[in-house]
């Protein structure tokens, strides 16, 4: 959210739109969803309005956004084993592959799932090294060099 708001300001000050930062494969089809209580709070958040916007919100959000672009294609692979299209046929959604086709972990939201895979590299990287995180998340062992890791350093 701090380099969104950010980037705002600066396209502001020299009269640019924050749209022409977006680079397009990463402007997102528009996701709706509801409102939802947080657990022991009585606010009620506002919903991301597209997929762009609930991975901007991350404190991760460059890997997110890698990740969603590696996991499901920001939600196009079509592979008959991709996890985002056995939750869709449930109603729900996970586009960054969090927990793999062995869990098969689903969410109501977008948002839900970005909150997950944030909160899980906040917790791995207080451990871990980037390179383990990723190798971590991708193949399930925190090794120094992975397939997943090498494709992440290209970008």
């Amino acid at each position: 959210m701090k380099h969104l708001l950010i980037l705002t300001i600066s396209s502001v000050i020299i009269g640019l739109s924050v749209q022409s930062f977006t680079p397009p494969m990463f402007q997102a089809l528009a996701v709706t969803t509801r409102p939802q209580n947080i657990a022991g709070e009585s606010a009620t958040l506002k919903p991301s309005t597209t997929m762009e916007e609930a991975i901007g919100k991350a404190k991760h959000w460059e890997i997110i956004m890698w990740i969603w672009q590696q996991e499901s294609g920001m939600g196009t692979n079509k592979k008959p084993d991709a996890l985002h299209l056995y939750c869709r046929t449930l109603g729900k959604t996970n586009e960054l592959g969090y927990g793999g086709m062995q869990n098969k972990w689903c969410y109501n939201t977008f948002d839900d799932v970005v909150g997950v895979v944030d909160d899980w590299f906040t917790k791995n990287l207080a451990f871990y090294e980037l390179p383990n995180a990723l190798c971590l998340y991708g193949l399930g062992e925190p090794i120094d060099d992975c397939g997943y890791w090498r494709k992440y350093k290209l970008l």
